[in-house]
């Protein structure tokens, strides 16, 4: 998924709610799909089983401070060992 942010602050991306095992990976959107290994700005697993709170109460997100408004990002999502 792609998208831009319309305020700055802090990015928060999470797969709460899930009923499976997932990967959350957040890239900034760049050009050329060969440079996002360079670019990942975070990234979580979310173990429906095995739930770790974060400070702000949702499980395994992935923050990212200091975001500009119409700053550009990426968001790969997928299941776990084959879900």
């Amino acid at each position: 998924m792609r998208f831009e942010t319309k305020a700055a602050g802090t990015l928060l991306i999470h797969s709460g709610g899930s009923v499976i095992d997932n990967l959350v990976a957040v890239y900034r959107d760049v050009t050329s799909y060969d440079a996002l290994p360079t670019n990942l700005l975070g990234c979580a697993t979310n173990n429906v089983h095995d739930v770790i709170p974060s400070s702000v109460g949702i499980p395994n997100p992935v923050e990212i401070p200091g975001v500009n408004a119409g700053q550009r990002f990426l968001v790969v999502a997928d299941g776990i060992q084959g879900e």
